[in-house]
Parts: C-alpha cells; sequence; structure tokens
C-alpha cells in the first residue's frame, strides 16, 4: 500500500469511526474543549501523527470540532485559545529553518562531546573502583 492508499484508507477509517460517535462518546473523549487525538487514533487503528499530516483528516478533525461546538457538544474556544490559535506559524521560513539547522548541528557537536567527557570520567570510575580508592 502506498502513501495515498494508505492516506485515503486513514481518511475513511476516520469517517467511519465519526460516523458510529454520539454526542456522549464524543464527550467521553473531549479534554480541554478539544477531542483527545489519542483516543481518536485509537479507535481508528492508525498513528496519531495522521491527525496532523494528513491534510484532509486534519480539516475535518477541525470541521468536526466546530461541529461539535456549534451543537453545544464541545465547549466554545476561549478568546486565548482562538488568539493562541491564530498566532501559530502556518509554515516555518527558509531563514527559521536554516538557524534551526545550525541549532541542531551545534547541539549535536556539544552532545558528542559531551558524551566522550562522561566516557572519560567513567573510565576513571572504574579505574578508582579497581583500585580500592575510597574518596
Amino acid at each position: 500500500m502506498n502513501g495515498q492508499q494508505k492516506a485515503e484508507a486513514n481518511l475513511q477509517a476516520f469517517e467511519q469511526w465519526i460516523a458510529l460517535q454520539t454526542p456522549e462518546s464524543f464527550t467521553q473523549i473531549t479534554h480541554r474543549g478539544k477531542l483527545k487525538r489519542g483516543d481518536i487514533a485509537k479507535a481508528c487503528d492508525f498513528a496519531k501523527s495522521a491527525l496532523t499530516q494528513n491534510p484532509r483528516i486534519k480539516e475535518r478533525l477541525e470541521t468536526l470540532e466546530t461541529d461539535l461546538r456549534t451543537t453545544g457538544v464541545l465547549p466554545p474556544l476561549s478568546e486565548k485559545s482562538e488568539r493562541e490559535q491564530a498566532e501559530l506559524p502556518k509554515y516555518q521560513s527558509d531563514s527559521d529553518q536554516v538557524s534551526s539547522n545550525k541549532r541542531l548541528q551545534e547541539l549535536e557537536k556539544e552532545n558528542l562531546e559531551l558524551k566522550a567527557k562522561l566516557a572519560r570520567y567513567e573510565e576513571l570510575a572504574a579505574v578508582i573502583d579497581e583500585i580500592g580508592l575510597n574518596l
């Protein structure tokens, strides 16, 4: 099964899951005014990432939550939640990507250096244990 087929199968599973739900069942998987993504993914038998990485599922989930708010099953979003949602970046600019990659490389280098130091200290600790020094 290729990626497109899997995405389509996941969407169909999600739609089938929605069709089987009642307002009470939606209420049972609500946390902080949203449906629990982990519970949805488990029920649909796909990875939680499908809810964010498959644009059709993501859009359908947003529509579902909006509809549930309209009918009173989910509470309305607070002003703070709406503001935070609007402030989320829609994409990462090239300069942000470059600086993120540079930062990642710096952290990987620092991590390797720290692992090397740790290995030296572990060797020193083993030698001290071996000769029986109590410090």
